[in-house]
């Protein structure tokens, strides 16, 4: 099941991230967006405009975590080795055995220890004035050198200036890189909002008003748990994080009705105070999510072609239904949560 999550051109899956880009959405323009300006309204005093500004700087913390990631990715898969350097130390020790044995070694053997799939190298010809067992050096594409000899391919490859042989599969790394920055995004906001609504839950007094709430927080709760844990599917962790990550995600909420409990005979949530702190974590998290879906989920994802041969038009209808059914569904819990 969590394979079929991770197949971007299984059916499962492109339903499971359109509903989880509607719910998000919907969180993030009715749940919290509203709740921000609202609370941040009788602040205006100071600057009018503070609900959109603490929007905008969930937006600008979003922006900032994802230049962020790219550069650490970049540092991580770009880094040079020297020619002849321990980038390549492995290939060597496959040369130098192949040749203490006099054998010629297979160039993807050679290279399975400095990449995961076999680089096709290029045998140089032949030529008439070359003699048997002579090597030639011949620089290929990204500044690696292949050694070859006449008609055979000796396979090992060190780099120079050029990039580092883990940016052929760079596109697979940043792809796996950027489902985990989202992963982890979408849980820092999620936790935020969880716990203030826990809080809210906590405070509250009347029997009738707690119970209906505490019903509607239920569906509230398991429809972002439900695009939460398809992000984190997505992400490949571990099943150790990916539970710890399910872990934190299910217990905000009630360690927020917790702290609303502790509180309910000294807190006012008309006061000052009370209303900047929960406009800024509302506005902020709704910067969040707002860009995480947009950017990350519709554009991202539901931008994606389909596969050869599969009916598109079918596909993007059924993912189109799953979005507006994970956005609707919390746009009609925003009657009561």
């Amino acid at each position: 099941m969590a394979q079929a999550f991770r197949d971007q051109n299984n059916l499962v899956a492109q339903v499971a991230q359109s509903l989880a880009a509607g719910v998000i959405l919907a969180l993030g323009l009715v749940h919290l967006v509203p709740e921000a300006v609202a609370e941040m309204w009788e602040l205006e005093d100071t600057y009018p405009p503070l609900g959109g500004v603490a929007i905008l700087l969930g937006v600008m913390f979003m922006i900032f975590m994802e230049h962020l990631s790219h550069m650490l990715n970049r540092r991580t898969v770009a880094r040079p080795h020297p020619v002849g350097g321990s980038g390549d130390s492995s290939c060597r020790h496959s040369l130098a055995a192949a040749k203490h044995h006099g054998a010629h070694p297979d160039p993807e053997s050679a290279l399975a220890a400095t990449h995961p799939e076999p680089l096709a190298l290029k045998a140089a010809p032949a030529g008439p004035d070359a003699e048997p067992g002579s090597e030639f050096m011949s620089t290929v594409e990204g500044g690696a050198v292949e050694y070859v000899t006449p008609g055979h391919v000796h396979g090992c490859v060190t780099l120079g200036s050029g990039p580092s042989l883990l940016l052929l599969a760079g596109p697979e790394a940043t792809e796996s890189l950027r489902l985990r920055a989202l992963a982890y995004m979408f849980e820092l906001g999620c936790v935020v909002h969880s716990i203030i609504i826990g809080i809210s839950l906590g405070v509250s007094q009347d029997a009738a008003e707690v119970r209906a709430l505490f019903i509607a927080l239920c569906f509230h709760q398991w429809l972002e748990g439900l695009g939460l844990g398809s992000t984190i599917v997505r992400g490949g962790f571990t099943t150790l994080r990916a539970a710890a990550m399910v872990a934190i995600y299910s217990l905000t909420c009630p360690v927020g009705i917790a702290i609303g409990i502790a509180l309910a005979g000294t807190y006012d949530p008309e006061s000052v105070t009370a209303r900047a702190v929960q406009g800024s974590l509302n506005g902020i998290s709704g910067g969040m999510l707002i860009y995480i879906a947009l950017v990350q989920l519709v554009a991202e994802d539901m931008g994606r072609l389909a596969a050869p041969g599969s009916r598109e038009g079918v596909e993007r209808m059924i993912s189109f239904l799953s979005f507006s059914f994970g956005a609707g569904s919390m746009c009609l819990l925003a009657v009561w949560a």
